[in-house]
């Protein structure tokens, strides 16, 4: 009996713009031009026991029409148990991309199953109770202005604020996640170490889209080549941090949450 039950996505991926959701969570959304291969934990995505919805989406690289034909997306859905120093228990589902035909243009290659996982835990789901976002008008407006107000409050090293808004999010990966108080205080303690080394010049991408999951109860603003629309940067280093958060809009709020 696997007593914490960890569950992992294992993909690679060739030549494609993809996203895998997990219960209309989006847990990983890339766009690879060449190859890549890694493993991402999905606990975040799945609120309890019982049947979890996996959908696939393949699009072409960012800049064209269709999918070439040279495109692969493999992945596993494996479980280890986190109780056991992450021991390998079981592969409960393989994927494989079918073979794209030249002959034939695809523009977007779609799949959706339901898996059946457990988990020792029951996530908050408060977004639930939210407004359906896609009901809400000048959506991108309003949350490209909540975009603004998190970038100003961290370039003005208000963490304590900051802490505040992440709070929703930091309980679910801390339980799904099954990490101690000492190990999620470290996981922001991290980021804002970030911040306060160089990492202090953020930006909200202007060509940013509104990305609804969760049936239409959380949105977020994408690039239009799936990355996060908030990013933060190092001048020294040129390197870059981007934000990836989802948020909620509780029921009449015009203050959008953190989820």
């Amino acid at each position: 009996m696997v007593k914490q039950p960890y569950y992992t996505i294992n993909f690679s991926v060739t030549s494609c713009m993809f996203e895998i959701r997990v219960n209309d969570t989006p847990v990983i959304c890339m766009n690879i031009p060449g190859q890549l291969s890694s493993r991402i934990p999905i606990n975040f995505a799945i609120s309890q026991s019982g049947n979890q919805e996996i959908s696939i989406t393949i699009l072409p690289i960012f800049g064209k029409n269709e999918i070439e034909k040279n495109v692969k997306l493999t992945f596993n859905i494996e479980c280890f148990d986190a109780w056991a120093n992450m021991e390998y228990n079981s592969n409960l589902y393989q994927y494989e991309s079918p073979e794209i035909k030249i002959s034939k243009p695809i523009p977007i290659l779609k799949k959706i199953e339901s898996l059946a996982m457990d988990v020792p835990y029951i996530l908050d789901k408060k977004w639930k109770e939210g407004e359906t976002l896609t009901d809400v008008k000048k959506i991108r407006q309003k949350l490209t202005r909540t975009y603004l107000e998190l970038g100003n409050i961290i370039q003005n090293q208000q963490f304590d604020s900051f802490k505040e808004m992440l709070k929703n999010r930091e309980k679910t990966m801390a339980t799904s996640m099954y990490l101690s108080t000492q190990e999620s205080e470290n996981r922001i303690k991290r980021l804002i170490l970030d911040f306060q080394n160089g990492f202090n010049v953020f930006s909200v991408a202007k060509e940013a889209a509104v990305v609804y999951s969760a049936y239409g109860k959380k949105a977020a603003l994408k690039k239009l080549n799936g990355e996060p629309a908030l990013t933060f940067s190092n001048i020294e280093t040129k390197e870059e941090l981007m934000l990836d958060l989802e948020f909620y809009l509780p029921k009449n709020s015009e203050e959008f949450h953190i989820i």
